[in-house]
């Protein structure tokens, strides 16, 4: 995950990976404390300056479609059909998808609630199972109460909308009991999340107008036919600052507040990425190419949005990568030749901590969430190093023991905190208080190591190399120059604004709104250091940004009282 190299070619081509920092200059009453939303409804306070904006047309069928799936024992095929559907369908047939591409609507939904399956398969039988349809075993969902391995079809029936179209389809298909573990309070599998029952009526949003909905972690934004066509190979048009719809509704609501928008689907939309906007704090050997340190992007709206660092896409709500994305648009990496120039991209050799502009070489002793794992030095990417514990097989970093030697160790939760180069370059520590030493290993081999199929397991953990290089951070400072924000009024790095944009082509159902948004509450409040839904730790969540941080930088999303005014060079001081 965190290789560049195992990047996507697609996001190669959208991200603009430089770097960016930040500077204490807190206000915190600006952006105020979180009220209770239990206490907002209809006749809230919410603040509102916009009545006649509206993102959805006539002519959309499912932009501003308020619809909630049937429970599993009362669905009916031909009843209760998504309008989400039709799109879906035609989308499957239109676009030459692959056989076995598959859509699931919904795919966030309470327990007792139903979906549909939507695959699509060139073979022209009338019938075939999920199973064989789909990696989905026999018995993981059912159709109330006998089916256990029901059947999708392409003949008009069950769910289906037209014969013979390569589309096999079924609808109400809901989790069988035996797979559903009664303790938890959600679970995911097969790019399908499940929500307890429980947690039914205990979130709201509130419409700003129509197709943009907010609540205390964000915006919930419908797009209509512009989400269907675009979620899956042109995520891009749904997420440019050219292009965005979703942009600038948010803008026309709440104006130029957010240093960061995260967009997230509620399908499996694909992948993680960033793309940097703006890059105005000087120091870390950036050199935007356009004019207010700008990367040449036209706004849909035609204003200027200095105040943007970066926009990043976040393809699920697991949300894995979003510290990682985050660590991408607050300081990238693009800080080459450091901590000496020479050899660069070449393994093993390279004297540089990034050959990439993005991410960190894992030979050296920093920690981040924007370095990989430690690479088998005879095979490199995609050959992971593991060492034997037990009878674990864990994924290892390089540290430095009392005794000078080097050692290979188990990365654990503690060691994706930042160190304080990193800090500096945020923006929330002082160059006296990022007083750590650091080294690079050069030409670095192993002992008592096998290679296996995917990866290198290690019995021994001591590392040999040609060379060290020792750095610190005053000598990054010494190389790039000391740390200054010139927007630093309007910018605070231990409370930056994260717009979280929730897209979708209708309304989001309840149980979307509920996992979205108990998910983005607690990465944005909670103390890690990782996800919570409820009590429960969410899986594969990763650590959230607070913890990685030491807690010195916090992100905000709630935004329901909050309006701000254009910004501009010249109003900031530029």
């Amino acid at each position: 995950m965190f290789s560049h190299k195992q990047f996507n070619p697609f996001f190669k081509l959208v991200l603009i990976l430089t770097a960016i920092c930040l500077s204490n200059c807190s206000d915190k009453s600006k952006y105020g404390e979180a009220s209770d939303y239990e206490k907002l409804g209809a006749g809230s306070t919410i603040d509102n300056p916009i009545t006649t904006y509206s993102l959805c047309t006539n002519s959309d069928a499912t932009c501003n479609k308020n619809w909630e799936p049937s429970l599993k024992t009362s669905c009916v095929a031909t009843e209760n059909i998504s309008p989400s559907i039709t799109g879906y369908t035609n989308y499957l047939k239109n676009n030459h998808v692959k056989d076995g591409t598959r859509i699931f609507e919904p795919a966030i939904l309470f327990i007792d609630e139903t979906l549909t399956i939507m695959v699509k398969d060139s073979s022209g039988l009338k019938s075939k199972s999920i199973s064989k349809l789909t990696n989905i075993p026999s018995g993981f969902l059912e159709v109330y109460p006998a089916s256990s391995n029901p059947e999708l079809y392409d003949d008009g029936t069950n769910g289906d909308l037209e014969a013979n179209d390569g589309i096999f389809t079924r609808s109400c298909l809901s989790l069988s009991s035996s797979s559903w573990n009664q303790s938890k309070n959600t679970d995911q599998a097969f790019d399908i999340f499940f929500i307890n029952k429980s947690y039914r009526n205990t979130e709201k949003v509130f419409e700003l107008y129509p197709g943009l909905s907010i609540n205390d972690t964000g915006f919930f934004i419908s797009l209509g036919d512009e989400y269907t066509n675009n979620i899956k190979f042109n995520s891009g048009q749904l997420t440019s600052p050219s292009t965005s719809r979703a942009m600038a509704a948010v803008w026309a609501a709440r104006g130029d507040i957010f240093d960061i928008f995260v967009f997230t689907p509620r399908h499996a939309g694909g992948g993680a990425g960033m793309w940097r906007l703006h890059d105005f704090i000087q120091g870390l050997n950036h050199n935007p190419s356009c004019s207010d340190y700008s990367y040449c992007y036209n706004y849909i709206d035609s204003q200027e949005h200095p105040e943007l660092i970066a926009g990043t896409w976040i393809g699920w709500p697991s949300i894995q990568s979003l510290t990682h994305e985050l660590e991408h648009a607050m300081f990238g990496i693009n800080t080459k030749d450091f901590p000496e120039s020479g050899n660069r991209g070449i393994f093993l050799l390279t004297r540089e901590w990034t050959v990439d502009g993005m991410h960190i070489e894992a030979d050296s002793t920093v920690n981040t969430y924007l370095k990989g794992p430690l690479w088998d030095p005879a095979r490199g990417y995609p050959y992971a190093v593991k060492l034997k514990v037990g009878n674990r097989k864990v994924e290892t970093h390089i540290v430095k023991n009392q005794d000078g030697t080097f050692r290979l160790k188990e990365r654990s939760t503690d060691d994706y905190k930042l160190s304080d180069i990193f800090l500096y370059i945020l923006g929330v520590i002082t160059a006296e208080e990022a007083n750590e030493t650091y080294y690079k290993l050069i030409n670095y081999s192993l002992n008592d190591c096998i290679s296996e199929n995917n990866y290198l397991l290690c019995t021994n953990d001591l590392i040999n190399y040609d060379e060290v290089i020792t750095f610190t951070t005053a000598d990054f400072i010494k190389k790039f120059g000391g740390y200054s924000n010139p927007r630093s009024s309007s910018f605070d790095p231990a409370n930056f604004k994260l717009g979280i944009l929730n897209i979708s082509d209708r309304k989001h159902t309840e149980a979307e709104i509920t996992l979205k948004s108990i998910v983005y509450r607690s990465y944005a409040t909670g103390t890690g250091p990782k996800v919570k839904f409820g009590d429960q730790v969410l899986d594969d969540s990763g650590n959230i940004w607070s913890y990685i941080t030491h807690f010195k930088s916090k992100v905000i999303v709630d935004f329901r009282k909050i309006k701000g005014l254009r910004l501009s060079p010249k109003t900031i001081g530029m």
